[in-house]
């Protein structure tokens, strides 16, 4: 252990659960739509430039659940032309006058503004969690201490982070700089089995440290990880496996496979361990040509690795900074009474609650021909706030991206423990 640390109260954490339902506990129940995928986003052509026209359908399955994974976005977005399904899916489209692109990694909505698009990060994930870790394996417990672990060596990393109900979600990394679909040409796409994931990630001579190229052809399918491979042609895949990793962190994993599959649940039966590429925006080139009515917040404007740990916090001030600007263009256009008279009755939820009421009801008394001018004011209100929202939010994912990216080459790179050690040395 080169460096802990007990922390001293200011870096509170909150699970993505707990932080979801807390935030969809402030909104009615109709904001939400679950079960719908936005599949597609134009600008509207019916002449007037105003507007964008959207896609949306019910997932193939239900049981897919949400949201889902980045790969599976991925395939789904090559293959979004091509693809068919027995399953009968339903279609609605809708047209908007303010679009906001909050739909992550794939975004459809990214497209109507750049044309830049994720690239691999030549890192590859498995994300495992280990149930009742407090009461059930001590040693262990011990070992990843009270808040999150970092384990880094030989091109590979791992990281801990304390959940609820004493588990703990362990985020496994494998470097293959040469290999996007490396799950595929390893095998572990394959095995159902604890004791052959375990042979393949942490066992000696299952990796290909040394680079070395393996060639098929129709006579001989033997993949770099031992599975039959249908493919033609030279194959050059470069990773290494845990197996040099010390006991205890060899322990973590091999816990967390078994617990893999001595857990499954409706939608894991028999499921392979799930190792996905990671993704990124590339550093340096997050901005667009403003474009009036659409804007991006999130992974969809600024995706990134999880190596500075920022993403979810850029994501909320994204959305508390537009939220304001939205608030902003709304309050000067359509001229609300005062605010002052509401703060001074901010303890009187009666008259809060009737003063919201004649909101809504000289709303409600809006002529349709008075409608489209005051949207017209709304949006041309908001348009330099927006300008100002996407310069703000673009100079600050630059920053993090940039952070992350130089974290990442730390963690994988020589000597990457010591460096990981003194980052959090210097906080």
């Amino acid at each position: 252990m080169l460096w802990s640390a007990e922390g001293d109260g200011t870096r509170p954490e909150i699970s993505r659960h707990a932080l979801t339902k807390l935030l969809l506990s402030r909104l009615p129940g109709e904001c939400v739509r679950w079960g719908w995928k936005l599949v597609s986003a134009e600008a509207d052509e019916d002449g007037k430039g105003k507007g964008y026209n959207l896609t949306f359908s019910t997932p193939p399955s239900q049981s897919q659940g949400q949201p889902q994974e980045q790969e599976s976005e991925r395939e789904q977005t090559k293959e979004a032309t091509t693809a068919t399904t027995a399953i009968q899916t339903e279609t609605i489209r809708i047209k908007a006058d303010l679009l906001i692109g909050a739909d992550g990694a794939w975004s459809r909505t990214r497209p109507l503004l750049t044309p830049t698009t994720p690239q691999y990060s030549g890192e590859q994930m498995i994300i495992a969690t280990i149930p009742d870790l407090n009461t059930r394996y001590p040693a262990l417990e011990a070992f990843v201490g009270k808040g999150s672990l970092i384990i880094a060596g030989d091109g590979n990393a791992a990281i801990g982070q304390r959940a609820a109900g004493g588990a703990v979600r362990f985020y496994f990394v494998i470097s293959s700089q040469d290999d996007e679909d490396l799950a595929k040409t390893i095998g572990l796409d394959y095995l159902t089995r604890p004791s052959e994931v375990k042979e393949l990630l942490l066992e000696r001579g299952r990796d290909n440290p040394e680079n070395i190229s393996a060639t098929n052809n129709e006579d001989e399918n033997e993949s770099l990880g031992g599975q039959d491979k249908k493919k033609k042609g030279k194959i050059t895949t470069h990773w290494r496996n845990f197996n040099t990793w010390g006991s205890l962190p060899k322990s973590l994993i091999s816990t967390a496979i078994d617990e893999h599959f001595l857990h499954p649940t409706a939608d894991k039966l028999a499921k392979p361990i799930d190792m996905k590429p990671m993704y990124m925006l590339p550093v340096g080139k997050l901005a667009w040509p403003h474009r009036a009515g659409a804007t991006l917040v999130g992974d969809a404007a600024h995706l990134m690795t999880p190596f500075a740990g920022e993403g979810v916090n850029l994501a909320m001030r994204d959305a508390l900074d537009l939220a304001s600007a939205i608030g902003t263009a709304w309050d000067v256009t359509y001229n609300h009474e005062n605010h002052d008279d509401d703060d001074d009755n901010s303890n009187d939820s009666g008259h809060q609650h009737q003063h919201q009421q004649q909101q809504r009801q000289q709303e409600e008394q809006r002529s349709e021909s008075s409608q489209e001018p005051e949207r017209d004011i709304f949006l041309g209100t908001l348009d330099p706030l927006l300008q100002d929202f996407e310069k703000e939010m673009i100079n600050r994912g630059e920053a993090a991206a940039e952070e992350t990216w130089t974290n990442l080459q730390l963690f994988f790179g020589e000597d990457a423990a010591r460096k990981v050690a003194s980052i959090f040395q210097q906080l």
